[in-house]
């Protein structure tokens, strides 16, 4: 069994893929914000790229483009 699979990053990582497969785009940029923070918090600097790149993705699906670059640009 693989911890990973039940980790706190992964669930709200799955939660936010949730959200958006099911077009709940301001409850997955929610879930994707929660990620960040995880991560900020735990030093994990593969998952701030991510998140900062999940968030750009959500952002600009809600239409904010300039807070979508913003985050792609941290992501790199």
């Amino acid at each position: 069994q693989n911890p990973g699979l039940f980790s706190p990053d992964m669930a709200l990582r799955r939660l936010t893929d949730l959200y958006i497969i099911t077009n709940q785009p301001y409850k997955a940029l929610d879930m994707a914000e929660q990620t960040f923070q995880y991560y900020r918090k735990a030093g994990q600097m593969v998952g701030i790229v991510e998140s900062y790149n999940n968030l750009g993705f959500i952002s600009k699906s809600i239409g904010e483009n300039k807070k979508a670059l913003d985050y792609f640009k941290k992501s790199v």
